[in-house]
């Protein structure tokens, strides 16, 4: 994750530590159908499930800067929240597997994610509000690494 994360490389040592733990949780061959709360724009997942990018991929080649970027970044200000249709990922080797249904509240996120193939599906949808679209016990599997941006509320 260095060369992808290379910016912010704290980041990159705690999602690395965060990816080899859920994949020793999840197993290799995790059961489907599944489900990822928080997909992101689907870098962390990709790298997860064994896809791998060119040395030269840098994930922050696409993004919203601002002069206050460096002290900031949440809901409101994701700088992360941009997508263009001209920028294609470096990917060195697919993910081995896929997850079934990624979903994010961020259209641009969405966008990113589908450009690597990790997903068999995904869906925007608004945070904090219930997945009714979805029937109960329809997912085997759901990973959910961006739980954090929820209301314990809505959970």
């Amino acid at each position: 994750l260095l060369n992808v994360l290379w910016l912010r490389p704290e980041r990159a040592l705690v999602d690395s530590h965060q990816l080899f733990t859920a994949m020793n949780l999840l197993g290799e061959d995790f059961e489907q159908p599944s489900l990822e709360y928080g997909c992101t724009e689907g870098t962390n997942t990709f790298i997860m499930l064994g896809g791998e990018f060119d040395l030269e991929h840098d994930d922050y080649s696409e993004v919203l800067w601002d002069k206050d970027s460096h002290t900031k970044s949440g809901m409101k200000n994701d700088y992360f929240n941009s997508f263009s249709d001209d920028y294609v990922p470096k990917i060195e080797k697919n993910s081995r597997q896929k997850i079934s249904v990624g979903v994010s509240w961020h259209k641009a996120h969405i966008e990113k994610s589908n450009r690597l193939g990790v997903f068999e599906r995904t869906e925007r949808i608004k945070l904090n509000s219930p997945l009714n679209q979805f029937e109960d016990n329809t997912f085997a599997t759901i990973w959910s690494p961006n739980l954090f941006w929820s209301d314990e509320d809505s959970m």
